[in-house]
């Protein structure tokens, strides 16, 4: 039983255009996502210039040839487009567009003004290119990528394939100088890719929104929105997988001094400004391995794994140090009758003993630790401010000692 090519692509058209309305109702729901504007006018497009090569019979042969080829290859580009500006890169409309704006000057210029079989191969050719373009993208953006990214990517595989295998039918597509590409029953597996590929496209584009959506609101409960590093609950979800099975490993507890006064001298924007200046010169300092956290208000903390009491103990001063260099001049308050520079007071507490037996919870040992870090700081803010205060723990001990 064979498929009539005219009912199964008049199918293809109809979902086509449901589809293009997914999209936009999808965009309207999510406005901020610009690259969904892109996607839909993609669909459309697509659509579009589908329906013009399906109706070619019933207009004249420029509109179909021209219009019909422009919509298409307009699309593939737009796809490209939208895939760019998801990513967060500028879209670059001017080559995205540039194969549809060539398209009617090509088809003007010999031997293509008549011969379909190399319009029909340049289109599939030009449509490739674009293709390609799209996956280069998807591929750039792999790393961490979600589930419907990866979806969409073996989709455009499987677009860029079919886009291929159907050059050597160029000859076949035309018959008599004029496309039965859309009438002829031969060609119905393409129909049916095209059905196939459009909705999962679709859907993937749509799910790729949705899932980015819904890792930015998580991360938004993990991370402080000024500093952007993790907050409090973030920290402790980080640190506990973080600490190593066994061997070194140090805390460390800061709090900027004199915080009050800035905020009450320079007003809270200021502050916020100070909250900034530091996080960024605590980040510079610490390596990728390690977590950095608020807790809140002017308190930070660092995990190192693997550094002891002496290597800790100089990764906090350099980080006193930088925040010092970092504010000179900028921010001082009255403090008991002398004018003091914003600083920073650090405790600092580390183990070289395995960090928690198998088996046993590691979050009680990481509360334990930040403890002591907690004590060390108040030292440091009791002896003056603007200092280290280090202390060994000993999980075997209820308390540690310096």
């Amino acid at each position: 039983m064979s498929l009539d090519p005219s009912t199964l692509w008049a199918v293809v058209l109809l979902i086509a255009f449901l589809l293009s309305g997914v999209l936009l109702l999808a965009w309207r729901l999510t406005p901020t996502e610009g690259a969904l504007g892109y996607w839909t006018l993609a669909v459309f497009l697509l659509a579009i210039g589908l329906s013009i090569g399906f109706a070619r019979a019933s207009m004249s042969e420029i509109t179909s040839v021209v219009f019909g080829n422009v919509a298409v290859l307009a699309a593939y580009g737009l796809m490209w487009a939208g895939t760019r500006k998801f990513d967060g890169r500028p879209p670059r409309l001017f080559y995205a567009l540039l194969p549809a704006a060539l398209w009617p000057l090509i088809c003007i210029i010999p031997p293509f003004d008549h011969s379909v079989p190399l319009r029909f191969t340049l289109v599939a050719l030009l449509s490739a290119v674009m293709v390609s373009l799209t996956i280069a993208e998807l591929w750039r953006g792999r790393k961490g990528a979600l589930r419907a990214r990866q979806a969409l990517l073996a989709v455009m595989w499987v677009l860029l394939l079919v886009n291929i295998v159907r050059l050597p039918f160029a000859s076949l597509a035309a018959s008599e100088g004029r496309l039965v590409l859309f009438s002829s029953p031969s060609f119905a597996w393409f129909g049916l890719v095209a059905l196939a590929c459009t909705v999962v496209v679709t859907f993937a584009l749509v799910m790729m929104v949705r899932e980015r959506s819904e890792v930015q609101y998580r991360s938004a409960s993990v991370v402080d929105e000024l500093t952007t590093l993790l907050n409090r609950r973030g920290f402790i979800a980080e640190a506990v997988p973080a600490l190593p099975a066994r061997g070194a490993l140090a805390i460390l507890m800061m709090d900027l001094d004199r915080f009050k006064q800035v905020n009450d001298r320079y007003g809270h924007a200021e502050g916020d400004r100070v909250l900034v200046v530091f996080a960024t010169v605590l980040k510079a300092n610490l390596r990728q391995l390690d977590v950095a956290g608020r807790l809140g208000g002017e308190e930070f903390v660092a995990l190192l794994p693997g550094l002891d009491l002496a290597e800790a103990g100089r990764t906090a001063e350099r980080i006193r140090r930088a925040f010092q260099d970092a504010t000179q001049g900028l921010w001082t308050v009255d403090f008991a009758e002398q004018v003091m520079p914003v600083s920073v007071s650090i405790g600092v507490s580390a183990t070289d003993r395995p960090a928690c037996d198998k088996g046993e919870p590691a979050e009680p040992l990481l509360r334990a630790l930040l403890a002591q870090a907690d004590r060390e700081l108040y030292r440091a803010k009791s002896n003056g401010r603007n200092r280290v205060e280090l202390a060994v723990f000993d999980p075997t001990r209820s308390d540690s000692a310096a």
